[in-house]
């Protein structure tokens, strides 16, 4: 329910406040930013309970400017199993919404998302699927880092792994560099 009020609202700031940052729309746009010398933005939703069940909502959310989405924020919804709750899937829903993203140029996410779904993403995805912000397994055991076999499925797909550097999934509260 909050995240078209958000989307709304942070478009219009980012309008407002041109002079430091452009919305990104295109790859064009992109370049055009970095030539201007200004911070280009697009946005993510973390876990497809946005949807709130509704398959058109991808599209919406794809013009209103995300461009990609987790299929789960931790727990099991709609879509799929979360990292921190019992991992049934992808589900029917789920799979659609893979579908609909590709279709609509959204890039499908799985950071927080569970091994069996992401697994699942891995072999429906035709695009590449992104972590876009993850840690592997191997480096601490934490429910929400990514075992190596996911990481080589996303490479499989052309897709990459972006690594955070928040210490509790780097070691034991660990936040040195």
């Amino acid at each position: 329910e909050q995240t078209v009020p958000m989307l709304a609202h942070l478009r219009h700031w980012i309008r407002g406040h041109s002079r430091h940052y452009r919305l990104v729309e295109t790859v064009a746009d992109i370049r055009a930013a970095r030539r201007e010398g200004r911070l280009g933005v697009f946005f993510d939703i973390e876990g497809g309970s946005a949807l709130n069940g509704q398959l058109s909502m991808v599209e919406l959310y794809r013009d209103l400017g995300v461009r990609w989405m987790l299929m789960a924020y931790n727990v099991n919804n709609l879509l799929g199993g979360g990292c921190m709750d019992l991992d049934r899937g992808l589900t029917k829903f789920g799979r659609q919404v893979v579908g609909e993203m590709e279709r609509v140029g959204m890039t499908v996410c799985c950071s927080h998302t569970g091994y069996r779904t992401t697994m699942d993403v891995m072999r429906l995805a035709s695009k590449p699927v992104i972590f876009s912000h993850s840690n592997p397994l191997g480096v601490w055991r934490h429910k929400r880092n990514i075992r190596d076999e996911a990481i080589r499925a996303c490479a499989a797909t052309g897709g990459v792994v972006g690594i955070n550097g928040i210490g509790t999934f780097l070691g034991a509260n660990d936040n040195r560099p």
